[in-house]
């Protein structure tokens, strides 16, 4: 099942597709749009980029 053409998609709104209840704590997090919030964001972010890095970085020596 194509998950994208299953879900009507509104012109000129924000478009969300949910999949994880992981995924939609960050998305509600990103859309309040908080400065607190964004920043906390952001530290989350760059923490999980520098995990998938390392890993990726450790797989490519395998």
């Amino acid at each position: 099942m194509n998950l994208n053409s299953s879900v009507i998609m509104l012109s000129g709104k924000l478009n969300l597709t949910i999949v994880r209840h992981d995924s939609a704590t960050l998305a509600a997090v990103r859309a309040l749009n908080l400065p607190r919030l964004r920043e906390q964001l952001s530290k989350a972010i760059a923490g999980i980029k520098a995990k998938l890095k390392a890993a990726d970085a450790e797989f490519k020596t395998l």
